[in-house]
């Protein structure tokens, strides 16, 4: 029997892209506007050490919950393939083993039985492991589709690991935007000097302070940089910085966000949403 007959359950969720809010004004749909009818799955399964289902209550236990959507109907079958292919990629983030799990059943199955092997190998080390994923649209316009996926995993340890990848897609073709899509030519430099102000801000930092004597490690040179874990919301662009990345793990997470105001002249014009556009943050 699979995980999916086990524990699955599909939910429906349509998305139409170039469609308002119900509060906002209609906007005319065109070619760049592609309709999307998107499903939720969640996949979740729990163990015992025994391998049994776990009964309510019970903490000597493993669970495994996986949320994302999927793309069941596109006007193209490979720009559904497309979307579904880097949803699927952003879900399997940081999997808790080294096979790189190809599908959220593969994962979940590989989690519980890598839990099983230490309760078999120290049974006297009853524990709760857990492994939360969840895939979200957080923003939504005429031609992009921008997604946030965070995960939260334990097996033991000090402390959960957590990470959040986020990405936009082109609702053209599926592909994901990358800092050189985006750009104006020659704009690197400023949103980079952009960054590293709010960067600063956040972590309450002076122009001046070093990065790396305040725990901060972003390159060999010391000097700041941006990664490509971004996406395009309705404030802006924002940049998602995952703990360990640049720092320790009890200096968290970083976000910035950068607006599209102080983005003007750095960034494609078109990035920003149109009047009447729908979005989800």
């Amino acid at each position: 029997m699979t995980l999916r007959a086990l524990g699955a359950v599909g939910l429906s969720w349509v998305l139409a892209f170039g469609c308002a809010a119900p509060s906002e004004a209609p906007v005319p749909e065109t070619a760049e506007a592609p309709r999307l009818q998107m499903e939720r799955q969640l996949s979740s399964r729990s163990i015992g050490p025994d391998g049994e289902p776990c009964a309510d209550g019970d903490t000597a236990c493993a669970s495994a919950r996986l949320v994302y959507p999927e793309v069941v109907r596109a006007p193209r079958p490979e720009l559904a393939a497309t979307i579904n292919r880097k949803i699927r990629e952003l879900l399997l983030t940081a999997a808790p083993s080294d096979t790189d799990p190809a599908t959220p059943e593969q994962l979940i199955e590989e989690f519980l039985a890598e839990y099983q092997e230490i309760q078999r190998q120290f049974p006297d080390s009853a524990m709760g492991w857990g492994d939360d994923r969840e895939v979200e649209v957080i923003f939504q316009s005429g031609h992009l589709l921008s997604l946030r996926a965070t995960v939260y995993t334990y097996a033991g340890g000090a402390h959960p690991n957590t990470a959040v990848a986020v990405a936009t897609l082109e609702l053209t073709d599926g592909e994901q935007l990358t800092r050189e899509k985006i750009l104006l030519p020659g704009a690197e430099p400023r949103l980079v000097a952009l960054a590293e102000r709010r960067f600063r801000e956040a972590r309450g930092l002076t122009p001046d302070e070093s990065l790396a004597d305040a725990g901060f490690v972003f390159s060999d040179s010391g000097e700041f940089a941006l990664n490509e874990n971004f996406a395009i919301v309705d404030g802006g662009i924002v940049f998602h910085y995952d703990p360990y990345e640049i720092a320790p793990y009890a200096l968290g997470p970083t976000e910035l966000l950068l607006g599209w105001e102080e983005l003007r002249g750095i960034v494609q014009p078109s990035l920003a949403p149109r009047p009447g556009a729908r979005r989800k943050t």
